[in-house]
């Protein structure tokens, strides 16, 4: 595996802006293919405004992201290249701007009426409108089994650490399929993680709450999950990563398909 610093004209990723407040986390695991690297920035937990009336740290400093998808956010630029690919910095378990069942954008009337501290109704009541115009929250609302919603469960995030070891040297494929790999599990300390559970609506996450700091390629999906898709914007998408001639986009096809084969054909290659 070879890790460089990204290229010299990178490409930018499109989104809307967030900026996230940094904080020290409790732990970290490490995917075994970057312990020997020195990699701060993916050791801290990154929390929106709207989260810090539940923690009493200052935070250590703030990073400009990009929203991507529901519960995380990428950087604008690539932070490095492994063999020769871009990747951009990711962390997963940021906070969501919906309400689960309702599917209404979160208010901190709803969220304050979940809680059963006072003192933690008033912090939430006194950060400022501005502050909160799209406010997005962790909670303590146990989602998909083994996860919070909002945020990450420590059971999910392992499972996700033992495919992204799965990978090949190069740490960016799985026999020929590639990949996101995720880079550190970082635990959020626990009395955050104590008053953040406080917010449930049926049943509470009681297991360990973490964020993924990862790398992607992009943020650029096949059909969902993304504002912007292969599907819905092919040719915007093709402007955008300058393949603009037949060769390029044919070649843009022969690895579509010869990933969509690996992916399909994964199982027998262990």
């Amino acid at each position: 595996m070879t890790i460089e610093v990204a290229a010299p004209v990178p490409i930018k990723l499109r989104g809307i802006p967030i900026s996230l407040n940094q904080y020290e986390g409790a732990g970290t695991t490490t995917n075994k293919y970057f312990q020997r690297f020195q990699m701060q920035e993916f050791e801290r937990i990154y929390l929106p405004d709207s989260v810090r009336p539940f923690t009493e740290a200052d935070p250590i400093g703030v990073k400009e992201l990009l929203i991507d998808d529901n519960r995380s956010a990428v950087s604008r630029e690539p932070c490095m290249a492994i063999d020769g690919v871009d990747f951009y910095f990711s962390v997963k378990g940021i906070g969501s701007t919906t309400s689960p069942f309702s599917r209404q954008l979160f208010k901190k009337e709803e969220i304050s009426s979940l809680l059963k501290s006072d003192n933690l109704r008033m912090r939430i009541a006194n950060v400022k409108e501005k502050e909160m115009r799209y406010p997005r929250y962790l909670t303590g609302e146990l989602w998909s089994r083994g996860c919070p919603y909002g945020s990450q469960g420590l059971e999910f995030a392992s499972i996700a650490m033992k495919a992204a070891e799965m990978s090949d040297s190069s740490t960016t494929s799985i026999h020929g399929f590639r990949i996101a790999p995720l880079v550190k599990i970082v635990k959020l300390p626990k009395a955050l993680q104590d008053k953040v559970t406080e917010v449930y609506w049926y049943r509470r996450f009681r297991q360990e709450m973490v964020q993924e700091t990862r790398l992607i390629p992009s943020n650029v999906r096949i059909y969902f999950h993304s504002d912007w898709t292969i599907g819905d914007d092919t040719g915007e998408l093709f402007d955008f990563f300058r393949i603009d001639n037949n060769e390029k986009a044919m070649s843009f096809l022969r690895n579509f398909v010869k990933s969509g084969i690996a992916i399909l054909t994964l199982s027998s290659g262990q």
